[in-house]
């Protein structure tokens, strides 16, 4: 019997609980701010404060759908998303390889698909819901002109020391057709971070996750207890909270 979309939905959240989990298993100190979604969320709506009511409706639609979806699941196929890398650069450590990127994927998809290796180690009161949750992300093979592309573009610009608004308007990909995913210096003070996405129905230019470099993947500038990071915010992305509420205190 396939899961249902709310079990799909139930699945991430608790695979983005895994993720956050690995921030306190790092080997090196650490003072990064794990995850800055409500921080972007504060940013966003200081810069756009009409935002506030729109988001708020956006996020009744949703739940409304979200209830709707879960009496009737009609796929049948893994969805696939295209994701593309923003590699925003100085020509330093942070203009990570190709390499860096397809295990950065590679990371992601593990997770979302339940093929982690340490798959048994999930806590008794998790065990029974752990699930693939038959979602992908690939690498786009086009960009929106339809040209044969890699799916990682590389910008040079000192705004990969802020990783803010300003630097997420170098480049974006159409948000319908493709996950974009800024790689930078900073981002923001945080290890990563995106908006809801109800919080980007009427700022669509926020779309997107930023991610420092030392945080994608689980080779070169970054390692293994950082790589889930993408996954907590592919979580966030897909509309998920913290467990515990807004903040990185569990």
């Amino acid at each position: 019997m396939k899961p249902t979309p709310s079990l799909h939905v139930l699945m991430a959240f608790f695979l983005a609980i895994t993720a956050v989990s690995v921030f306190g298993q790092h080997q090196e100190p650490d003072h990064t701010n794990p995850c800055g979604l409500h921080e972007a969320g504060l940013a966003l709506f200081l810069r756009r404060p009409e935002l506030r009511a729109l988001s708020a409706a956006a996020e009744a639609q949703l739940e409304a759908e979200t209830q709707i979806a879960s009496r009737v699941s009609s796929r049948e196929e893994v969805l696939i998303i295209p994701i593309v890398f923003h590699i925003i650069h100085v020509n330093g450590p942070e203009n990570i390889s190709d390499a860096q990127i397809h295990d950065a994927v590679d990371v992601l998809n593990t997770n979302l698909r339940a093929m982690n290796d340490n798959i048994g180690d999930v806590i008794p009161e998790f065990a029974d819901l752990v699930a693939d949750i038959e979602i992908e992300f690939r690498l786009a093979q086009r960009d929106p002109q339809g040209n044969c592309h890699p799916g990682i573009n590389r910008v040079v610009s000192d705004l990969t020391y802020e990783g803010d608004y300003e630097m997420k308007q170098l480049i974006q990909w159409p948000r319908n057709k493709y996950l974009n995913v800024w790689v930078c210096v900073d981002a923001a003070g945080a290890a990563g971070y995106t908006q809801y996405p109800q919080w980007v129905q009427g700022s669509p230019e926020e779309d997107g996750i930023v991610i420092q470099h030392t945080y994608c993947g689980s080779i070169g500038t970054s390692n293994l207890y950082r790589s889930r990071t993408l996954t907590h915010e592919v979580g966030h992305w897909l509309n998920l909270d913290h467990p515990w509420g807004g903040n990185n205190n569990p």
